[in-house]
Order: structure tokens, then sequence, then C-alpha cells
């Protein structure tokens, strides 16, 4: 992992989807961050993975992304923000593949 931490707080949670049955994967980046090509192709990985999804990249910089941050206690970027779930995962820096499994894992409702 190249960040210095990462949260998911798998146990608690429960596949719950938003009302169109759809989850929010929200990147957050910089233009100048040397992981964001990296971070962009893990997107499309969890896109082609959980099929209907809604996706957006917000720059860290912007308001939305330093509201975002500071609502779900973002230090490192980029960070991929997963929503629609009864609680959020939010993975700072770039996960291992066997994260990165359990996360799909539990966005599917396969494990919970």
């Amino acid at each position: 992992m190249t960040g210095d931490k990462n949260r998911t707080g798998y146990s608690s949670l429960k596949n719950r989807g938003d009302k169109a049955g759809r989850v929010r994967l929200t990147l957050i980046s910089s233009q100048v961050c040397p992981y964001r090509r990296e971070a962009k192709n893990l997107l499309k990985r969890l896109v082609s993975a959980l099929g209907e999804v809604v996706t957006s990249e917000v720059p860290v910089n912007s308001k939305e992304g330093v509201e975002l941050c500071r609502r779900f206690n973002i230090s490192v970027i980029p960070a991929i923000v997963v929503e629609g779930l009864e609680k959020p995962i939010v993975i700072e820096g770039m996960p291992e593949e066997e994260e990165l499994a359990r996360v799909l894992k539990l966005v599917k409702g396969e494990e919970g």
C-alpha cells in the first residue's frame, strides 16, 4: 500500500445500495498526485466488477474535495469513497489486491 493507512471497517457493513440499487464511487485526487493514474485504473476495475455504479472524480483542493476529506477524515490521497451502503467505505492510498477483493465482495453483498 502506498498510503500510510487504509480504513474499511468491514465487520459492520452490509450491502444496502442507494434507492436505485447503485453504489457511488468517488475518487479524490490531485492533478500532481503520482498515483492518480493508478487510482483511476483502480476505479475502472471497481466499476467493471460492480456493474451499474455512479462514479465521479473530485479534486482534493475543490470545495467538494475539502468537504469529503473533512467528512470522512481523509488524510491520504488518492482516496476512493464507496457510498450507498449502510456505512461508507474509504480507501486511502492504493490497496493491496487482497483488500480490494474483500471490498468488492463486501459491496456485492457476498460477505458481511
